[in-house]
């Protein structure tokens, strides 16, 4: 029993700074804005908050490339959404200690897994340039501190109506 109250303690001890972090932000809305990925000029981020600590969002710019993410272990592999018939090509490296993968598939779709990170990233591109800005932004994906945003590239989900 003991165990069991101490395992408690320490879970809700461990969360507390991170829950009181969000009540700060939500509390102040001017509050430094942080990005899990190093935004392009230009890019917006709207990020939503999932199931026991899983999140993601899109990552777009009006007018251009739309990258939808997801991070979290409770998430399917985004690798693993094209078809096996249907990839045209696929690349694996190691990027700064972390597994990455990238499939090409059908139409342009491009999707991304950082493995060990639990992260994934999809979109649709349209051109060489699409490809680069969504790896330069997908290739800094960070959680622990993130980046620094301006607050006008952070957009607030909407609620959806009941």
């Amino acid at each position: 029993m003991q165990k069991i109250v101490r395992t408690f303690a320490f879970l809700f001890l461990g969360l507390l700074p991170a829950h009181l972090r969000a009540q700060e932000l939500q509390a102040d809305p001017g509050a430094a804005a942080r990005s899990p990925v190093r935004l392009l000029p230009g890019y917006k981020i709207e990020l939503r908050h999932g199931f026991e600590g899983d999140f993601g969002g899109r990552i777009w710019k009006p007018g251009g490339l739309s990258v939808d993410f997801d991070s979290g272990v409770h998430n399917p592999k985004a690798v693993d959404s094209i078809e096996a018939k249907d990839v045209r090509w696929r690349a694996e490296q190691i990027l700064d200690g972390h597994h990455v993968v990238l499939v090409y598939g059908p139409s342009g779709l491009v999707a991304i897994s950082i493995l060990d990170r639990a992260a994934n990233f999809r979109a649709k591109i349209r051109n060489q340039q699409d490809l680069a800005e969504m790896l330069l932004m997908v290739l800094t994906f960070e959680t622990n501190q993130g980046y620094p945003v301006d607050s006008s590239a952070v957009v607030t989900p909407k609620a959806k109506p009941k």
